[in-house]
């Protein structure tokens, strides 16, 4: 391994299982990634792969990364600190930062990347939820039968984003798509959360707005009922 390549686990039984799968470097990450049927951008892909020992069986994601996005750097990135810091990477912290915040997001295994370099992949373990929230409410979703009452899922999404902001945190990923409900056996709401390279740590009263607006933006023009963005906006505006 290079000695510009540098490695994270979650844990040692992550690293161990991750290991035994043959995802030992940053090379073989890419590899497996573009051979499961990537979802590919200009600069980056997120592929779903299963991996599978004799013990442990998991579905997982791979978020892999080789160029900038843009030449030039957000003016908030710089801010933030994070203009040099590609994709994976910060899913892996804003990940790691929410899930220790007690919230539900999806589980960081692995962190392979290169020093000074774009070059970098995150493997994550998919949440038990299939369906997204912004997929659940489109017309004529099957899973949109199994919401009787919109009221209990507006306020366990809302109360995400609630304890998100309290635990100091925002998030310009927040959109529909990026939350993923799960009914529970008593009829409650447990919500995943994915993609989460644009959390984070300089909370505001306009991150906060911008925050709210970004989610009830992602309900417009998909079909989604209208009632839900009505107790959504109104349960957001709770403290």
């Amino acid at each position: 391994m290079s000695t510009k390549e540098k490695i994270i686990f979650s844990t040692p039984e992550a690293g161990e299982f991750l290991t035994a799968c043959g995802l030992e470097d940053l090379e073989s990450v890419f590899r497996l990634g573009r051979a499961v049927q990537p979802d590919r951008h200009s600069h980056k892909e997120v592929a779903s792969a299963t991996l599978e020992t004799k013990r442990t069986r998991e579905r997982i994601f791979i978020k892999r990364q080789w160029r900038r996005k843009r030449q030039v750097p957000r003016w908030g990135d710089l801010i933030r600190g994070q203009a040099r810091q590609s994709d994976p990477v910060r899913e892996w912290w804003g990940l790691t930062w929410l899930r220790a915040a007690g919230l539900d997001a999806a589980e960081p295994l692995g962190l392979y990347y290169r020093t000074r370099s774009m070059r970098s992949a995150v493997v994550t373990r998919a949440v038990p939820a299939a369906t997204s929230f912004h997929d659940m409410l489109r017309a004529g979703s099957q899973e949109r039968a199994a919401v009787e009452s919109l009221e209990p899922l507006a306020e366990a999404v809302a109360l995400t984003v609630r304890r998100m902001h309290a635990a100091g945190y925002a998030w310009r990923g927040v959109v529909a798509r990026h939350f993923y409900p799960e009914i529970r056996p008593d009829s409650s709401w447990r919500v995943w959360l994915i993609d989460l390279e644009g959390v984070h740590r300089r909370l505001s009263p306009l991150s906060i707005r911008r925050d709210h607006r970004r989610l009830l933006e992602s309900l417009k023009g998909f079909d989604i009922d209208p009632e839900m963005s009505r107790l959504l906006a109104t349960k957001l505006g709770k403290r």
